[in-house]
């Protein structure tokens, strides 16, 4: 969750909000690897995003599975594939 969301929900005492689901997980990371595509070369992109990999699927058991996978491609066009993209 959002450091910024949780703590406003904590100051104005409303509840915190839910986690991320899977498909908001998979959204937000492809849309850092193309933030990422903008600056870089499609290799260099790929590896650098092998390590935030981890932050996006590791909580959601659904796609902890995935981190092996993910770490052994080198071409945006692979992870768009096993992403179900």
């Amino acid at each position: 969750m959002d450091l910024f969301i949780c703590s406003r929900a904590w100051w104005l005492g409303e509840p915190l909000p839910a986690p991320p689901t899977a498909a908001q997980r998979v959204a937000m990371y492809w849309r850092h690897l193309n933030l990422y595509l903008a600056e870089n070369e499609e290799t260099r992109a790929v590896l650098e995003m092998r390590k935030f990999a981890g932050w996006y699927f590791k909580p959601d058991p659904t796609l902890a599975p995935l981190l092996p996978e993910i770490n052994r491609r080198t071409r945006v066009s692979d992870i768009q594939s096993l992403l179900n993209l």
